[in-house]
């Protein structure tokens, strides 16, 4: 008898060892559903159907105007939930505003705010981030206006009596709308897109002195003038030379819902000159547009207008170093293979 209690022995711990693994995986599991994809990121970085870099930017693309949220966030007016100042790739201790009950529960999720963050770092090269100061969480409610928003504050002094502004300072915001979150694949596009807004719209592509169109000769930017040469200003010239003052009617417009609309059929009468429904919100959203899918999607024919403002961005050496090593980080980040060349 004696014999046979190594074999029970082993029996009874493996029957323990099955029980604790078990608790394991289902206390896992049930923290990624109470909680979200915020718990246990790495588990969560790769889905299995996702195994290369190529197929992960593809994902990326096919999602494009996806968030994947399905929080329960009434519409609202933008509020700011929290506040966090940036230094480098670091933000600060938060500062939390004060909000109604129903978006606490935004406000207190810090794992998901810090989650994005560092998601932005790790895409966004350090030296292409440092016109950002803050970084804030907002909301407007699921689905609504903003899903991610930069804000530009560019200070000017004048050259003694005259009209000439010199730029002193430039500092820009990073608003992410949690409502619309749901993980940091499908929120890539609307990263992307705003640090397309990052590289069009700085004071060094747009002159912010100049507040009044009727004082700008070349396309206003609403605020700011674009500067001769800039990427906005030559974007503006070669795809809306025939468009603008048709869109410029629509959006004249005081009543939001007919501009909306208005919109609509814009977008239905040349769908084959915009990447997105998004982009003919305006010349700035396009070019933003155009540079996220540039990013993301392989280098098209440019058998439509709307391939050709991906192909755009072609014609910068600087545009193209920069899509190869974002598009590195990104694959990097979900542990995926990073030799890609599409």
């Amino acid at each position: 008898m004696q014999k046979k209690r190594p074999y029970r022995f082993c029996l009874w711990i493996t029957l323990i060892a099955a029980v604790i693994a078990g608790c394991v995986i289902l206390s896992t599991l049930g923290a990624i559903y109470w909680f979200g994809s915020e718990v246990m990121p790495e588990i969560l970085a790769t889905p299995t159907e996702i195994n290369t870099c190529e197929g992960l930017l593809d994902f990326m693309v096919e999602n494009y105007e996806s968030t994947g949220s399905t929080r329960e966030i009434s519409p609202t007016s933008p509020q700011v939930l929290v506040v966090y100042p940036v230094n480098g790739d670091q933000i600060g201790e938060p500062d939390f505003k004060t909000v109604s009950q129903e978006l606490q529960s935004l406000q207190q999720e810090t794992n998901s705010h810090h989650l994005i963050w560092a998601y932005f770092t790790q895409i966004i090269p350090t030296e292409q981030r440092e016109l950002l100061s803050e970084y804030r969480i907002i909301t407007d409610g699921l689905q609504g206006e903003i899903a991610a928003q930069v804000e530009i504050g560019p200070q000017y002094t004048s050259e003694g009596d005259s009209d000439i502004w010199v730029l002193e300072s430039e500092q820009w915001v990073l608003l992410v709308d949690l409502a619309d979150y749901s993980d940091n694949k499908l929120f890539t596009s609307k990263l992307l897109h705003e640090f397309g807004h990052l590289l069009t719209l700085n004071a060094h592509q747009v002159y912010y002195a100049v507040e009044d169109p009727a004082n700008c000769s070349r396309f206003f930017a609403n605020p700011g003038c674009s500067m001769p040469g800039s990427y906005l200003l030559l974007f503006f010239e070669r795809y809306w030379g025939d468009l603008y003052g048709e869109w410029q009617t629509i959006t004249s417009q005081d009543d939001a819902s007919m501009v909306k609309s208005s919109l609509d059929t814009f977008y239905e009468a040349h769908q084959a000159e915009f990447l997105t429904r998004y982009a003919v919100t305006a010349p700035t959203e396009d070019i933003a547009e155009a540079w996220s899918l540039f990013v993301l999607s392989p280098k098209p024919d440019g058998d439509t207008i709307a391939e050709q403002k991906i192909l755009f961005f072609y014609n910068f050496p600087e545009f193209v170093q920069l899509r190869a090593e974002i598009t590195r980080r990104i694959c990097e980040y979900f542990h995926l293979s990073s030799s890609l060349e599409r």
